[in-house]
């Protein structure tokens, strides 16, 4: 049980735990409910009497991989979040070698998440980690909104102009086009696209600045168009800032952080600033699941489905890349080996 004053963290480092968790696999017994939390693994200490806790279903490994028993807590409450998140586990690990970028120490995701020092330590992961999906594409990255339409990501986020305008932050339009607009001499079609990306309800802006096309090509040849100026989404600490005001520990509209539904409900606030409207009305801090806490908030199906999928990709790439780090360093912890053992045995295999 978590203390009155944040969760439970269990020092990662025990070398007793990997002998107190072999003994507890050879005992042969099984409790009668599998335990809440992977926590419970290491309840035997070496050489005493003990019956196995049931083999760790994969919301206690994810909870292992990030010595939280509030990520498996969490994952237990949200169920489609949980087996969505153990699919893109899968499938960020089968393209593993395409997602090594990020964990230099030099690369965007991990500069914010040394920068993210304002919210709770697994939030940090998951944020630096949520937006990794494949080979490094640059400043840039094509994202689906919560309109379900594919626009321009920037920065280490992949925020999309209308989260850059919620956290705060000074953004330039941008609008994803085909490689052979971006190549034109024309100038018309590029700034009638960058109009239609900047447009805040039927209002269209005066644009400023020289149109550019980001280096970087993008999958399905199409490229990022935007306009010269600063743009903050790229700034990691103002968006360090923005994001520990919105999500910290002491943000209102949402649980306290030894709450179980603390890691989602944090989550589903920052994909909600991608909302065309109202996403600062919302809370989080009602004894609903997500699904059910924004349905009741008039929150439309397909913006609701955005935020599943993107906590759901959040924590399965979150797993990932800590699991690939675990195979880096051979002195972490026992716990995080214990809940990458899968994901690792799967690498072991395929080389």
């Amino acid at each position: 049980m978590a203390p009155p004053g944040g969760p439970l963290r269990i020092p990662p480092s025990t070398a007793p735990f990997a002998a107190g968790l072999a003994i507890c696999l050879a005992c042969g017994g099984l409790l009668d409910a599998p335990p809440t939390d992977w926590t419970a693994y290491a309840g035997c200490d070496a050489g005493a009497d003990c019956e196995l806790p049931s083999e760790p279903t994969n919301e206690i490994r994810m909870g292992m991989v990030f010595g939280d028993p509030l990520v498996s807590a969490a994952l237990r409450e949200e169920r489609e979040i949980h087996d969505d998140a153990w699919v893109r586990l899968n499938q960020r690990m089968k393209g593993r070698d395409e997602i090594q970028w990020a964990l230099a120490p030099g690369s965007p995701p991990s500069k914010l998440h040394d920068a993210l020092t304002g919210v709770d330590p697994v939030l940090a992961d998951l944020l630096a980690w949520s937006a990794v999906r494949g080979a490094s594409t640059g400043e840039w990255g094509s994202v689906v909104d919560s309109e379900v339409e594919s626009v321009c990501g920037r920065g280490p986020l992949r925020l999309t102009l209308r989260q850059g305008r919620a956290l705060g932050l000074e953004v330039q339009p941008a609008a994803l086009v085909s490689l052979s607009v971006a190549e034109s001499d024309d100038l018309e079609p590029k700034l009638a696209a960058l109009r239609e990306a900047a447009k805040v309800g039927d209002t269209e802006p005066d644009l400023a600045g020289t149109v550019l096309a980001a280096s970087d090509a993008l999958p399905g040849g199409r490229v990022c168009l935007f306009t010269e100026g600063p743009d903050e989404r790229t700034d990691l600490p103002k968006l360090a800032e923005r994001l520990s005001a919105m999500l910290g520990p002491d943000a209102p509209g949402l649980p306290p952080m030894s709450d179980r539904r603390a890691l989602p409900a944090r989550l589903a606030r920052f994909y909600a600033t991608d909302f065309e409207a109202s996403y600062d009305a919302l809370r989080f801090d009602d004894d609903r699941d997500l699904w059910d806490s924004l349905g009741n908030q008039d929150v439309l199906t397909r913006q609701r489905e955005y935020v599943r999928g993107n906590i759901a990709h959040a924590f399965g790439s979150g797993t990932a890349i800590r699991c690939l780090q675990v195979a880096a360093d051979p002195a972490v912890g026992e716990p995080q080996r214990t809940g990458c053992a899968e994901a690792l045995e799967q690498r072991r295999k395929a080389e």
